[in-house]
């Protein structure tokens, strides 16, 4: 959703590196510039995790694929990366928020949506400062980002009508300012969850396995 400028003040760490020319500037879990059936594969690496709805988000690429067509999807495993300590995200847990999205049931978004941020603020939060050698967050500090996220995400919610507005709510909100996982995953948690989605939306999943870089790799092929 940014620009190659973007990108370059986003990152600075990253100024001697290479980074492509965004073609495409779009919401990547709405996807309203991409017309349904209409191409062949999607590759999201890392993506995911940042979606407060991952189970609406591959409907939403399995809509825009081709018959044939496949969507290659990774996830880092929560106890090789900054998530480690924080409790795995169930069956149950993907499916309920799923529900929450799709009625608009805004409250329990609101709820759900506050649990996981304070639990990335501090876990995951906290595992970031100490791989970055930082002294630890000001509690405080942490309560106001909290609050502030909460407030904006809420007076956004105030005009959502639709699931798109609501998932727009998130991401212009939330992520663009403070770029969190929603959600865990270990190996065989994540297979559970893309067989039950290939189930339910009569696709079929070609691989899911874990690499020696921290992630679980899932193929996924339309019928």
């Amino acid at each position: 959703y940014k620009t190659l400028e973007e990108n370059r003040k986003r990152y600075p760490e990253l100024a001697n590196e290479p980074i492509v020319e965004t073609s495409i500037i779009d919401d990547g879990f709405i996807l309203t510039s991409i017309e349904d059936e209409s191409i062949d594969f999607i590759i999201a690496n890392h993506a995911l995790e940042h979606s407060p709805d991952p189970f609406g988000t591959l409907e939403i690429w399995l809509s825009r694929l081709r018959k044939s067509g496949i969507i290659y999807v990774t996830v880092p495993i929560a106890d090789k990366c900054y998530d480690k300590g924080r409790p795995l995200t169930t069956l149950e847990h993907f499916a309920g928020d799923h529900h929450d999205f799709i009625t608009l049931d805004k409250q329990a978004i609101i709820r759900t949506t506050e649990s996981h941020i304070k639990e990335f603020i501090a876990i995951s939060g906290a595992n970031i400062r100490k791989m970055n050698n930082l002294e630890p967050a000001d509690p405080a500090l942490d309560k106001q980002l909290c609050s502030d996220l909460m407030n904006n995400l809420s007076t956004a919610l105030k005009t959502a009508d639709t699931y798109s507005d609501i998932m727009s709510a998130h991401i212009n909100r939330i992520n663009r300012i403070y770029d969190i996982h929603y959600h865990t995953f270990s190996p065989s948690g994540y297979e559970a969850f893309i067989n039950r989605f290939c189930l339910v939306n009569d696709a079929l999943t070609e691989l899911v396995a874990k690499n020696g870089n921290g992630e679980c790799i899932a193929i996924i092929r339309k019928k």
